[in-house]
């Protein structure tokens, strides 16, 4: 059964699945999450033998030579099948399957009154819309496009922000106009102290490369056929 399983994993994979899941209650600062050494090996350079061996801790010279045999372990109250050559003696504790607990994370206390890196203050990026025959002939002005209308916010050091709206509320805008993609139409910047220009060429190099974006997905986001230039635009 599935609780069995947790309860008590005979495979030393599922044993480090199970470890490198964060626990309630810890803290990065305080315990470094498990991991698996090495990597998952392509589909067309196999291991002779047992898949997991080069990344085992249990590991025998048996293990990198003879692929083990899918077997029927008689425990819980359902049984399961294994494909491990030490799988009874993990069932019958002379080894365990855990690998040593990572080393404790240096104690990092808590920053208060760090500064601030980033301040927006009431920035706006207006679009304007061409006036239709209409409005020209009444002498009126067409309205602009309010894409960011007067965001106000700040990030300290050792902070992070998540912004959060619908589609089309203008988060993609904001972070253009802070990173200087786009030339915002009003309000002000600063980051570690240091009035941002509105024109990204305006911006000091130092600036340039403080202030960059991550990619969630780079390999989705960034098309490889495409210049960098006309990437970022």
């Amino acid at each position: 059964a599935t609780e069995d399983l947790y309860r008590r994993p005979l495979h030393p994979y599922t044993q480090g699945l199970l470890d490198s899941v964060p626990r309630l209650g810890q803290n990065k600062a305080d315990i470094k999450l498990s991991s698996m050494p090495g990597h998952i090996p392509a589909l067309d350079a196999l291991p002779p033998a047992c898949i997991f061996s080069p990344r085992c801790p249990l590991a025998l010279e048996r293990c990198l030579k003879v692929r083990p045999s899918l077997e029927f372990a008689p425990v819980g109250s359902q049984g399961r099948r294994i494909r491990c050559h030490r799988w009874r003696e993990i069932h019958q504790g002379r080894v365990s399957p855990r690998r040593a607990a990572p080393a404790a994370s240096k104690s990092i206390p808590p920053q208060r009154d760090a500064g601030t890196v980033l301040a927006v203050q009431d920035v706006e990026k207006h679009y304007p819309i061409r006036a239709s025959l209409g409005e020209l002939l009444r002498g009126r002005r067409a309205p602009a496009l309010r894409a960011v209308d007067g965001v106000s916010l700040e990030i300290e050091r050792g902070r992070t922000l998540g912004l959060v709206g619908e589609s089309g509320s203008g988060k993609t805008t904001l972070a253009r106009a802070i990173i200087g993609l786009v030339g915002s139409t009003g309000g002000s910047m600063e980051l570690l102290g240091i009035p941002l220009p509105r024109k990204l060429s305006a911006r000091r190099l130092e600036t340039l490369r403080r202030l960059q974006i991550v990619f969630q997905n780079p390999e989705e986001a960034l098309n490889p056929y495409l210049s960098i230039g006309e990437a970022l635009r």
